[in-house]
């Protein structure tokens, strides 16, 4: 009888701790999903004028989660690009690159809009980078502030950390519209569940010798 007693008092707090964490999952903020952010891009590329190259756009999955896409457009150069036309980039992968070869003018420019959105159950947050690479995409045409050494020309992880521009001038039309989850309400539903745990402990409170 003993040994059956214990066993139905392991089996109900085993399904009370249960209830507390199921509790503490599916009371846990959801995704932030965020307003997309657009920007306009230029760089003076007059000492280059004339050099071939590479201009590559690269979006990192960090968060393991399908929720970010880029949009590319109004490429623009008064040299020549080989494919001028805009593109979208989605984190399907982990990493997604899209390039476009050029030949360089004196100047060089694009719009690039990206959503805003980061899961927190994954381990990073995506990150975009856009580097200017010489033809054979192995080293960078420019020398930049780019702080990790990889002469980006600008940098973003969507929905954790402001777009920076590393070289040339980078301008807003629509910034991000930054929104953080509710979590007050979940902590306090949360916080009773644990406080019925304890009652239910002190009800039980049996020998199991």
């Amino acid at each position: 009888m003993k040994s059956l007693h214990r066993f139905r008092f392991f089996l109900r707090s085993r399904n009370a701790l249960l209830a507390v964490v199921l509790a503490g999952a599916s009371l846990s903020p959801a995704p932030r999903i965020e307003a997309a952010s657009i920007y306009s891009y230029s760089l003076d590329t007059t000492a280059l004028s004339g050099t071939s190259g590479s201009l590559v756009f690269d979006l990192i999955d960090g968060d393991g989660a399908i929720d970010n896409t880029v949009t590319v457009s109004a490429l623009a150069t008064n040299g020549t690009f080989s494919d001028p036309s805009g593109f979208i980039l989605t984190d399907l992968l982990l990493l997604n690159t899209v390039f476009r070869d050029l030949t360089l003018g004196t100047f060089l420019g694009f719009t690039l809009e990206f959503t805003e959105n980061f899961d927190p159950l994954g381990a990073f947050p995506d990150s975009l980078a856009v580097s200017l690479l010489n033809a054979a995409r192995t080293t960078s045409l420019v020398t930049t502030t780019d702080p990790f050494g990889l002469n980006a020309l600008l940098a973003v992880e969507p929905g954790v950390t402001a777009i920076e521009s590393y070289a040339g001038t980078l301008t807003a039309t629509q910034p991000p519209t930054m929104s953080v989850p509710d979590s007050g309400s979940s902590l306090a539903l949360l916080a009773v569940a644990i406080v019925g745990l304890i009652a239910f402990f002190r009800r039980r409170n049996v020998s199991v010798a």
